[in-house]
């Protein structure tokens, strides 16, 4: 199997001339994107709500969930997005994907337009 980065460009909602860009493995197992630590204290970026999630491995972690503007290409959109601790890696997650329109496809590992269903 491959593995799929995308370049993304990330705002704070509220402060939106806190920026900052990053190479984000596409991991279409996880629900959220995961926006680094470095990163989410760059952007200063508010901790809503903490949630339980299952690792991989199926381990369990805590973490802090806030709002953040996700941009790839010419695709921007407000998402929920987990605020990373530590040494979490940055992952664009299926929820993001979803709102951009995008799917990862499975044999190409490259990002294609979704078709969209009401």
């Amino acid at each position: 199997m491959g593995v799929t980065f995308a370049d993304l460009s990330l705002k704070n909602i509220d402060l939106p001339a806190k920026r900052a860009d990053g190479k984000f493995l596409v991991d279409s197992g996880a629900t959220f994107t995961v926006v680094p630590a470095e990163i989410s204290k760059q952007l200063q970026l508010k901790p809503l709500r903490k949630e339980k999630f299952e690792l991989a491995d199926g381990g369990e972690i805590i973490r802090s969930i806030g709002n953040c503007k996700v941009k790839y290409k010419d695709i921007e959109v407000i998402t929920q997005v987990i605020l990373g601790e530590g040494d979490d890696s940055a992952l664009l997650g299926v929820l993001t994907l979803e709102e951009m329109g995008l799917t990862l496809h499975p044999l190409s590992r490259k990002l294609d337009k979704m078709i969209l269903r009401m």
